[in-house]
């Protein structure tokens, strides 16, 4: 296949905010000529109330907390004492990000000349999974965060703050160094625990002995259930049918897997006639328990790129990832992972695009679904074919079997491979990856030779 420069087929899709701007102006005059001085006033209140709970009672409860920060400063030359908020909303946060901040802390503390001490707290009033929050309160002690909160805020009142501030999500999941691969989990279920979680498995009829794949395909429903029906319009460009995952659950079932459908809200459930395969996600089984042992006990995962998935990840357990997009931000560094992306339709085109053209028109790291519209790009889902092609080949790799296709397809990881390094560069995601570690599939890569072109 001919490879066809961007420019030539995907015109700029940077539009002038100005009519919007302008459109905004004349809605906000008219409104007011209507509605006369209370519209007015009501439309003043909402920055005034903005500025106020968002900085002024802030600053209020920081002042009093001063001298605290002044000794903070002091003793900086023999301890350094940094306010930690772990971000505790979303799994995937409260999961991969914390483990990569202590696995860098582990090597920090090699480093460092200052000793240091870290005192952390919860960024979020909400907390997405109790057993984390438990497992993580065994490493380190975790502060209320009504304390915490104006500590942290009056540290950035004065200057030098940013050395004693660490906030765990600027600890991306992303281990683009490999360092989980090189380490063990730092979280370990204590006897009663252990206990726990195979009493649980015997009632889904899962004995100790037996092989289980957890999988999660994301879907509108978990943010459905928090935003709104119809609010997850940002993101709705990672979900991905469940149902088209039924053949490939089939075939691990007959190699004698059982295979346990995640998810903390889904939007259809996911029923077979086999025993091995079971809806967790809809059973009375789940629990925040279940959620974090399941992850961390897998033979191995399949997930569309989730927040759940940080935690078999955090366990050090291969996932098998399908229907990824977009493909810059694939984590590629761990040896063990499998993926596959979903399909690049071009409407203007009337064809998928190639890897080359994926990356040049800029689609590789797209982040908005409003962003494939503008393009005139389509992501089309892997066919159940590919689903079950993948996990077959994760399964014979587990077992250590000479797959003859992963094999015959050694060339085609390399070509992807160097393709994949010079599109990263060329579209400034170099910072997102080192080493391309992980396959794509074999099987995909043999049937689409062409994406390679």
């Amino acid at each position: 296949m001919q490879r066809i420069r961007s420019s030539t087929i995907f015109p700029s899709s940077k539009k002038s905010i100005m009519p919007f701007t302008k459109k905004y102006i004349s809605k906000q005059i008219y409104e007011v000529r209507t509605g006369g001085h209370y519209v007015l006033i009501k439309k003043l209140k909402r920055p005034v109330a903005f500025i106020y709970h968002r900085f002024f009672i802030r600053v209020l409860f920081a002042i009093p907390l001063l001298p605290a920060i002044i000794i903070l400063r002091l003793v900086r030359p023999f301890l350094l004492i940094r306010l930690c908020r772990l971000h505790s909303l979303k799994i995937g946060h409260f999961s991969a990000n914390t483990e990569m901040y202590l696995c860098k802390k582990d090597y920090e503390s090699h480093c460092m000349r200052t000793r240091s001490v870290d005192i952390h707290f919860h960024a979020n009033a909400i907390v997405c999974n109790s057993q984390l929050e438990i497992m993580w309160s065994r490493l380190f002690q975790i502060w209320p965060r009504w304390i915490m909160e104006p500590l942290f805020n009056a540290n950035r009142l004065l200057p030098g703050g940013d050395q004693h501030e660490l906030d765990v999500r600027s600890f991306s999941g992303r281990d683009e160094n490999s360092r989980f691969d090189n380490s063990e989990p730092h979280l370990t279920f204590t006897p009663d625990e252990e206990a726990l979680g195979l009493r649980s498995l015997e009632n889904m009829g899962i004995s100790a002995k037996d092989k289980f794949v957890c999988v999660i395909f994301r879907d509108h429903a978990y943010f459905d259930s928090l935003l709104g029906p119809g609010k997850d319009l940002r993101d709705g460009y990672r979900n991905a049918s469940i149902q088209r995952f039924m053949r490939a659950a089939e075939e691990l079932a007959q190699r004698g897997y059982f295979v346990l459908r995640m998810g903390k809200v889904v939007n259809k459930p996911f029923v077979s006639s086999s025993e091995n395969i079971i809806d967790y996600a809809n059973s009375s089984h789940k629990s925040d328990f279940m959620d974090i042992y399941l992850g961390a006990k897998c033979t191995f995962a399949v997930s569309t790129g989730t927040g759940w998935d940080g935690v078999p990840q955090i366990f050090r357990r291969p996932i098998c990832f399908v229907n990824f997009s977009p493909l810059g931000y694939f984590q590629t560094s761990h040896v063990q992972d499998l993926f596959i992306p979903k399909h690049h339709f071009s409407n203007d085109l009337q064809r998928e695009l190639s890897l080359h053209e994926i990356f040049d028109c800029g689609a590789a790291n797209l982040l908005h679904s409003s962003s494939y519209a503008d393009r005139n790009i389509t992501l089309l889902e892997n066919t159940s074919k590919e689903l079950c092609d993948i996990v077959v080949e994760m399964d014979e790799r587990i077992q250590n079997k000479p797959h003859e296709i992963s094999v015959a397809a050694d060339e085609l990881q390399k070509k992807f491979k160097t393709i994949f390094q010079e599109g990263i560069r060329a579209c400034g995601l170099s910072h997102l990856h080192n080493k391309v570690r992980a396959n794509i599939g074999a099987e995909f890569l043999r049937q689409n030779r062409w994406w390679l072109e």
